[in-house]
């Protein structure tokens, strides 16, 4: 993919609520395989799961970001991502609620 290519798919999703599967796909470079791979492991839960066409939001998208980082650096495996995305939320809320008290 090209450089500008890609900067036009960051933007518009910048400028989106939301985008499809094949947008997050060509975003994260990945293929919609592992997209799909994700959903079934519960790491996304695209928006009318049962339309031929998965909508992702935004909350979506910066986790599969972070799902992307974990399988390319270090080779974690989907459940190993899906583990590791599940207790990176929970540190996120145990840190906001030692923050609050």
């Amino acid at each position: 993919m090209t450089e500008d290519k890609t900067q036009w798919i960051e933007i518009n999703l910048k400028e989106q609520s939301q985008c499809t599967i094949v947008e997050l796909s060509n975003h994260l470079n990945i293929t919609v395989y592992t997209i799909i791979e994700w959903v079934e492991e519960g790491i996304l839960e695209p928006h009318d799961y049962n339309s031929d066409d998965w909508v992702f939001s935004m909350d979506d998208i910066a986790r599969a970001k972070r799902a992307a980082r974990l399988q390319q650096d270090l080779s974690i495996n989907t459940a190993g991502v899906a583990l590791a995305l599940e207790l990176m939320q929970r540190i996120d809320e145990l840190e906001n609620k030692l923050q609050t008290s």
